[in-house]
């Protein structure tokens, strides 16, 4: 059976073959392009000029005489350490950044949507079928969604507002009910856990959620010193408690909860902490204490990982924001929920 793989995010380096998410590719069916920030604009690249693909293997790469950014020329390329503050604003993946779509033989390959769903089965973590929320869709009325969390909640550097995992999530939610799923986002970027809680119950008492997602985590674990091994801003514990605090007060509003892993950030940022996986596995430990739905996204950018896709290819900034392909990720993950 033949499948589309629409909007797949990848940066090439030099010549070097890179690989796609899925092989066995229809050789009339794929397309490269960039496309602008904004989601205004985009430019198409063409086979044999500006890049050659292995349809067989699932594999791409640029040509000697390619168009498409060159990621050995990014800063950071071949640091093993890399600081991103000396260079204003101008840093990340965002001039070597291409989309590829292409149809492929779903017969022959392991499908994202399929290791999400044994993700979730193996967590064992509750779904969201029997939660008021849901029942309220299932009866034709409307529901206040609120998104907590950090810049990625805020869906930050996705192509288009509805690439961000939450607006795929109430998509969904409103095309398989008779009901309305009004968003309203309260994330804030740069936040960790302990700044969030600071204003959850305010946040709480001003959109009325009948459901909340809270992720976090990404600011949780970044480092303030010197050097990766020094302490992160959030313990373990202290992570643990805001979570826990954002729970309970939720449900003491009459509100769902679902909970949300983060994405893996690049280990070469020199910010990220050693320990950056301590606050997935604190959500899944929560998760299973409040037998509470999670969307275990660490654990698909695992498999995502394992199955070609690199970090460069899912980070838009090159350290901790993913791309729109990445969103979908997310999405992926919490309609397994459902």
């Amino acid at each position: 059976m033949k499948c589309m793989q629409n909007l797949e995010s990848v940066v090439l380096t030099g010549t070097e073959w890179s690989s796609l998410r899925y092989h066995d590719i229809l050789s009339d069916s794929l397309s490269m392009f960039t496309v602008n920030l904004d989601g205004t604009g985009h430019k198409d690249f063409e086979i044999g000029k500006d890049y050659e693909v292995d349809f067989k293997a699932g594999k791409i790469r640029r040509t000697d005489t390619s168009r498409i950014g060159n990621y050995a020329d990014s800063p950071f390329y071949g640091c093993e350490i890399f600081n991103h503050e000396p260079y204003n604003g101008q840093w990340g993946n965002y001039p070597f950044m291409v989309y590829v779509s292409y149809e492929f033989e779903s017969d022959t390959n392991i499908l994202t949507c399929d290791e999400a769903k044994k993700i979730t089965l193996t967590g064992g973590y509750s779904g969201i079928c029997g939660m008021p929320f849901f029942k309220k869709l299932l009866s034709g009325k409307e529901i206040n969604y609120t998104v907590c969390g950090d810049s990625i909640s805020t869906g930050c550097e996705a192509i288009l507002k509805e690439h961000a995992y939450f607006m795929r999530f109430a998509d969904k939610l409103e095309r398989i009910t008779d009901g309305k799923v009004n968003v309203i986002n309260k994330a804030v970027g740069g936040e960790n856990s302990t700044a969030g809680a600071a204003h959850f119950l305010s946040d709480i008492e001003d959109s009325k959620p009948d459901l909340v997602t809270i992720a976090y985590g990404v600011n949780d674990m970044c480092v303030h010193g010197e050097s990766q091994s020094s302490p992160s801003e959030v313990s373990a514990e202290k992570f643990h408690e805001n979570i826990i605090f954002m729970i309970e007060t939720a449900q003491k509003s009459g509100a769902d909860v679902i909970l949300i892993t983060n994405v893996i950030p690049n280990p070469c940022w020199k910010f990220t902490s050693v320990n950056a996986g301590v606050y997935p596995q604190e959500m899944r430990k929560i998760a299973k204490e409040y037998r509470l739905p999670l969307a275990d996204n660490w654990k698909l950018w695992e498999s995502e990982l394992k199955n070609g896709k690199t970090l460069h290819d899912l980070l838009l900034n090159d350290v901790n924001h993913p791309t729109s392909y990445g969103h979908g990720l997310y999405s992926q993950m919490l309609f397994t929920l459902i």
